[in-house]
Order: structure tokens, then C-alpha cells, then sequence
């Protein structure tokens, strides 16, 4: 199993134009931090090109940056796998975000510049997180423009599906060789026992809805498909199936992202998150595989775990490690990313909507309040030791929980019940 890594870059809310490349200090300490990744064996990683900063202004590209960065990797003989737009992380010109008509175009066009800026770079994700992004923008009101219904959330999505098309397209035009990892949530939507049918009726529909970025941009969203009624009812017509039918693109790659909170349990009247009964990564993916099978495509693609993380100790953090890597030897995973390498700022607390500083505890290497010094602990040992091949999924230390984390994980817990437990010894958690 090969791992990665990458780095959180995401926009703030407007009208904030900071990021968390400023915010985690990325932005000055870039070469550390790619030299860091180096050294821990990794070769490969996922790594945002900030259209934000670099096209402030339509038509004006400043590259300064990102030259430096790309020639930092090359220095270092990492591969990055370029992700154009990483959630809200768009220019400030591009107003009703990705709601505007013209949204598609010009993401197809940043992507031809970036192509040409970067001939060596031959991975991309062309928009990371694809539903989560259109809920929060377009359905829950979190993220600009704020949308908060179905109105806006169906067109959306038909916006986001079409730029990742003809992203793709403009690649492949550059560089057939070029390959595509597409990206997105890896969730699960379960039913409390004596939940009445209306919770059922949603559950199902949550679970359909799982795959819908997917099935816009495979062109298999038609009459036949459990969503059609719901994506015609706001919009969806036959033109736009004709369209993506044209311009459906391959899907070599579907990477996975599997958090906790992906998987939840509906109760009249509520939500439990995480659920209580998780089923686990493995689960999952076989129920992933199942969907794509069921396409009848050429090609199925290959899923590899694009993200995961758990927010606490760095003894939670590394527990939880062991439990996915065991989850994806099980799933015979071939590609494992743990996100981000170093802690993130702004997740925790407000979702990106406000710019602050406050550490958010989920990396490999953690970050004091100051942000200026990379921390290591025994989970960057531990990390860098998988990615050399130095270490087995059995011989990560597995630790006891520690509160909140013991809280949230508890339906984990027959799962793991198997390993030897060691004494956590606790460090900071950043």
C-alpha cells in the first residue's frame, strides 16, 4: 500500500480573502514542509494550486508562488497530484460562486493554464469534494453563496459536474496521458430502529444522493436513475442529460474520503453523528464497488482512501490510524492519504467561515499557537515508518481513546476489540 499525504489550503468565506496556506503558515514555510514530507519516505501527494491567490483578477495570473512550490517538489522528488479547486477555493471575481452560468468555462480554462504553466504534472483532481462542497454552498447555507435550498443546491451541482467534465476534457486534450483522481465523500446513511418511513424515505435518499457528482459526469443520470424526478423537479432537463452524455468522462480513479462523521444514523426528529452502529471503511467500499458495478462501465475504477483524520491526542490520532490502515488492508486499498500532513486551522470551530488561528488538532505533525514550529510525535514516526515500508498495519501501538474522542468513536468499539492496548502517554494535540 502506497501513502500520501497533502496539505489544507481552503479559502475562507468572503468577504475574508485569507486561506488556511496563510493561517498554517505554509504559505512562508513550504519548503520545510515539503522537506519534511520527503524525509518521512512519502512520494507522492496531494497538493492545492490556489487559483484564489494566483487569478485575483480575471485574466491575471500571478504565478510567483506557485513557481516556487512546484519547483520545491521537484527538488525534492515528490509528485504532487494538483487539485484545481479545493471547496470554496475560487477567485473573488467569481460572483453567485459556483452557481454562475459561466463557472464551468472558466475552471476548463484555469485548468488549460495551469497544464501549460506545469507540463510535468501529470495527476490532477479537478474539484475535491464535489457533493460536500455543493451541500454546504448550495443546500445548508455554510459556505458562499450561502444557498439554503434545493433550488439552488440541483443547479449547482449540475454547474460543478459540468466544470469537472470539460476540466477533464481539457486535460486529456493536453496530455492523454494525464491521470485523474476524482475525489469525493465516502458516506453512509443508516436508519434508527422504530424510525418512522419518512426518516426511511430520507436515508434512501441520502444514499442515492451519495453518488450524484459521480453519476453527472459517468452521464448516467436518466429516467432510470432513483433521482431523476428530484434533479427534473429543480431543473434538471433533457438537454443537460444529452449533454453530459456527450461529454461523460472516464473514471480511472474514484478516491474515498472517510471521516467519522461520514457515517450517521436518522431518529425522528434528529441526527446522530457519528452514528452509533458504524459499519466501517471496508463496508463501504464494497458498497462503492457495488454501485460502479451495477454502471456496467468499460472501466471500473480503482478507490483509493484520498483522506482521513480524527481531531484530538496525538495517541487518538494514531489509534485511529491503525483502524484505517487495518480497514484498508481489509479492503485491499491500494492508496492510503492521511489529511493533512501538519494541523489545520479554521475546521474546528467555524467551518472556514471566519479566518482565525485557532489549531485544529488532525495533522501528522502538529502546530503550536504560534504556527511556526512542525512538531514531530510518535504519529509522524509511526507514518513515516508505513511509508518506507519499515512498519505493518498490525504493528502500529494502538492507545485508549481519550475524551471527547472516546465519546464520538464509542460504536467503533467492537471493531477494535482485538487489540492489545498500550499505556497513552499524552502529548499536546497543536
Amino acid at each position: 500500500m502506497q501513502f500520501i499525504t497533502g496539505f489544507e489550503t481552503s479559502r475562507f468565506m468572503p468577504p475574508y480573502r485569507s486561506d488556511v496556506l496563510h493561517t498554517s503558515n505554509h504559505l512562508r514555510l513550504f519548503r520545510e514542509d515539503l522537506r519534511l514530507v520527503q524525509e518521512a519516505g512519502i512520494h507522492t501527494l496531494r497538493y492545492a494550486v490556489p487559483w484564489h491567490r494566483i487569478e485575483r483578477k480575471r485574466g491575471k495570473r500571478d504565478w510567483g508562488w506557485m513557481d516556487q512550490a512546484m519547483d520545491t517538489l521537484a527538488a525534492n522528488g515528490l509528485e504532487p497530484i494538483l487539485d484545481l479547486v479545493h471547496h470554496i477555493s475560487i477567485p473573488p471575481w467569481i460572483r453567485q460562486g459556483f452557481a454562475h452560468p459561466e463557472y464551468p468555462y472558466w475552471q476548463a480554462d484555469f485548468a488549460c493554464a495551469v497544464a501549460d504553466r506545469y507540463p510535468g504534472a501529470t495527476k490532477y483532481t479537478p474539484f475535491n469534494e464535489p457533493l460536500a462542497t455543493g451541500l454546504l454552498a448550495g443546500r445548508h447555507g455554510v459556505w458562499y453563496p450561502f444557498g439554503k435550498s434545493d433550488d439552488v443546491f440541483v443547479p449547482m451541482m449540475i454547474n460543478i459536474a459540468r466544470a469537472i467534465c470539460l476540466t477533464c476534457e481539457a486535460l486529456l486534450a493536453h496530455n492523454p496521458a494525464m491521470e485523474i483522481i476524482h475525489v469525493d465523500t465516502c458516506e453512509s446513511h443508516q436508519v434508527a430502529p422504530q424510525a418512522p418511513d419518512d426518516v426511511r424515505r430520507f436515508v434512501a435518499f441520502c444514499n442515492d444522493r451519495r453518488f450524484l457528482c459521480d453519476d453527472l459526469i459517468l452521464g448516467r443520470v436518466d429516467e432510470g436513475h432513483p433521482l431523476f424526478g428530484y434533479l427534473q423537479k429543480y431543473g434538471y432537463t433533457e438537454e443537460d442529460h444529452a449533454w453530459f452524455t456527450a461529454h461523460r468522462v472516464p473514471m480511472a480513479v474514484r478516491g474515498l474520503d472517510y471521516y467519522a462523521h461520514a457515517e450517521r444514523e436518522y431518529f425522528a426528529g434528529g441526527t446522530r453523528v457519528p452514528s452509533p452502529t458504524p459499519r466501517g471503511f471496508a463496508a463501504l467500499v464494497d458498497e462503492y464497488q457495488a454501485h460502479f458495478a451495477a454502471l456496467d462501465l468499460a472501466v471500473a475504477p480503482a478507490f483509493w482512501l484520498t483522506e482521513t483524520n480524527i481531531r484530538g491526542y496525538h495517541t487518538d490520532r494514531l489509534s485511529w490510524l491503525k483502524y484505517m490502515v487495518e480497514q484498508a488492508e481489509q479492503a485491499n486499498v491500494p492508496v492510503f492519504g492521511w489529511f493533512p500532513f501538519i494541523d489545520s486551522t479554521g475546521w474546528g470551530e467555524t467551518l472556514l467561515r471566519v479566518p482565525h488561528t485557532h489549531i485544529d488538532p488532525v495533522g501528522i505533525y502538529w502546530l503550536d499557537e504560534h504556527r511556526e514550529q512542525r512538531h514531530t510525535s510518535k504519529l509522524a514516526e509511526v507514518y513515516g515508518q508505513l511509508a518506507r515500508g519499515e512498519l505493518t498495519g498490525a504493528e502500529i501501538p494502538a492507545y485508549a481513546f481519550q475524551s471527547p474522542v472516546a465519546e464520538q468513536l464509542s460504536g467503533y468499539r467492537p471493531q477494535i476489540r482485538h487489540w492489545t492496548w498500550e499505556e497513552a502517554e499524552l502529548q499536546p494535540t497543536g
